[in-house]
């Protein structure tokens, strides 16, 4: 195994069942995810925008894919260009070149060399899509499945990342309702800039499971708290990571201290 330490080993319970495993508490802590990071009227500004964003994107149905290909090829002809890139492998530089050091360190940073991530990343380029010949066809296959009980366009979710407001003043508020618009489940990290109820509002009638930094043992009210809250907000499913009980070495962020 390599020295390089595995940045996010997940595994998936209900919520239920953790929560049946730790003390109940008479009732639900503080957040350590609170408002001590924002400002009131911000706060309020960014639920409304995102409330917005929810109402909006509820009422819009998601695009036909081959659909949204011939209009862009059609506002081409009258010289209009889309306002992005659609080669993908260029999305991360553009994203990074807007991002200050830290914030960039953050997310983009891998423990150790990086060893892991390259590997993980040569691990899944082996796989490929494998096309079917002299097969009419209209549309884009069907990429739909089933996890965990619900019925998914495509198998893609969200990563649980955390602070998200070091990207973007919306954060996980933004992230929450894209997911939702997109029909994809949406992980929240324990290390959210934003509260469990704030996210699950945004996300609104979407899919919405919680991954859990699980405090130690003495501090088992406070994981009961944090899954109440979940549990009552819509997080249906729980990512528990295994592997920081202790901070990785992380040398970009070290070097922006």
């Amino acid at each position: 195994m390599s020295c390089d330490c595995i940045r996010e080993n997940h595994y998936v319970l209900e919520v239920d069942e953790a929560r049946d495993t730790l003390h109940r508490t008479k009732g639900p802590l503080a957040s350590f995810q609170s408002s001590a990071v924002r400002a009131e009227l911000f706060d309020k500004l960014t639920v409304s925008m995102t409330e917005g964003v929810v109402r909006s994107s509820a009422a819009a149905a998601a695009p036909d894919p081959v659909t949204y290909e011939r209009s862009v090829y059609e506002k081409g002809l009258s010289f209009e260009r889309p306002p992005f890139t659609f080669q993908s492998l260029e999305w991360e530089a553009q994203a990074e070149s807007r991002m200050s050091a830290e914030s960039k360190g953050y997310v983009v940073g891998n423990a150790g060399t990086g060893e892991t991530a390259r590997k993980n990343r040569e691990a899944f380029a082996k796989w490929s899509i494998v096309p079917q010949r002299l097969i009419k066809t209209t549309r884009l296959p069907d990429l739909s499945t089933t996890v965990l009980g619900k019925t998914m366009p495509f198998p893609i979710a969200t990563a649980p990342v955390g602070v998200q407001r070091i990207f973007n003043p919306m954060g996980e508020l933004a992230s929450a309702a894209a997911a939702a618009k997109e029909s994809i489940p949406y992980i929240m990290s324990t290390a959210s800039a934003t509260s469990i109820e704030d996210v699950a509002k945004a996300n609104g009638n979407g899919t919405r499971w919680y991954q859990l930094y699980w405090p130690s043992n003495q501090h088992n009210d406070i994981t009961a708290s944090l899954l109440s809250r979940a549990k009552r907000s819509g997080f249906s499913a729980l990512f528990v990571t295994l592997d920081t009980y202790i901070l990785g070495w992380r040398p970009t962020d070290m070097d922006n201290g």
